[in-house]
């Protein structure tokens, strides 16, 4: 259990500096899962809603 939580805990600390001095490097260079926020950054989503808990909705183009 200690060591699972340290391995949790290290990465947690590296994603918070990278957030401080927002730079953040996907180690393998971009994921299936990253793909659509990359898009709505490079402005090419259209934001059409925000819903209930405050989230912002975009549609993205095929």
């Amino acid at each position: 259990m200690e060591k699972s939580f340290e391995k949790v805990y290290t990465v947690a600390r590296r994603i918070k500096l990278a957030r401080q001095i927002n730079h953040f490097k996907c180690p393998q260079g971009g994921c299936y899962s990253c793909r659509p926020y990359e898009r709505i950054i490079k402005g090419e989503g259209e934001k059409v809603a925000v819903s209930d808990t405050r989230q912002d909705v975009y549609i993205l183009p095929d």
